[in-house]
């Protein structure tokens, strides 16, 4: 059985919409190392605590280091199966709201922050890190 060549999947795929983009990662495993890429692509954000999530999974040694004097807990999981990042073509800086909401959403206050907000050099040092990911 023959099969088309991976470069004219590709050239079909960008031109499909991310629903349509969605069911083809689940065809096969040539189909999701295909379309991976192009859906990655297309993200421009970090205003989903889900992408900040998978971003920092993603971290370094030497990027994660300069988070731990904050005593914020990194997530633990897998490595991610992809190098999402390297997939990203655009990037709007505008972390703040994105990284905020993870750490809200995570539970993640050191002890001496429990009743204040997180004090902006530890968002700024996350999002500083998040941005050296990704050049």
């Amino acid at each position: 059985m023959k099969t088309l060549p991976n470069e004219c999947l590709f050239e079909t795929f960008i031109y499909l919409k991310n629903e349509d983009l969605f069911s083809c990662l689940l065809v096969n495993h040539k189909w999701c190392r295909i379309v991976v890429p192009i859906l990655w692509s297309k993200l421009n954000t970090f205003k989903s605590r889900k992408l900040i999530k998978i971003y920092l999974l993603s971290l370094n040694a030497e990027e994660t280091k300069q988070i731990l004097p904050f005593k914020i807990m990194l997530p633990n999981g897998p490595n991610p199966l992809f190098e999402y990042t390297s997939f990203i073509k655009t990037i709007y800086f505008d972390t703040d709201s994105g990284i905020i909401d993870w750490l809200d959403s995570e539970g993640n206050y050191p002890p001496y922050l429990k009743e204040e907000k997180w004090p902006i050099n530890a968002i700024h040092r996350i999002g500083s890190s998040l941005i050296t990911m990704f050049l």
